[in-house]
């Protein structure tokens, strides 16, 4: 993630926020947004990070996550 916000003239991030549910009984689905932000005064915003996705318990211990990052640049790049 630290090349992903240098890339985009950032050097660290906001808070996530964001939300899960489970949707049956062995998977949660979940949306985090957050910023890669330039340290001044004020902060500026280089990046808008989304990201979303699936987390399905295969046992007690263990699961697997599938998730998606999308992110948009002042710049008006756009990856995922």
């Amino acid at each position: 993630m630290a090349g992903l916000a240098a890339k985009f003239g950032a050097d660290s991030f906001s808070d996530f926020v964001g939300e899960g549910r489970m949707i049956n009984r062995t998977t949660a689905q979940w949306t985090l947004v957050g910023y890669a932000l330039k340290q001044a005064n004020p902060p500026t915003i280089g990046l808008i990070l989304l990201a979303y996705g699936t987390l399905e318990f295969t046992d007690p211990a263990h699961g697997v996550l599938e998730y998606t990052l999308d992110c948009v640049s002042r710049r008006g790049r756009r990856g995922r």
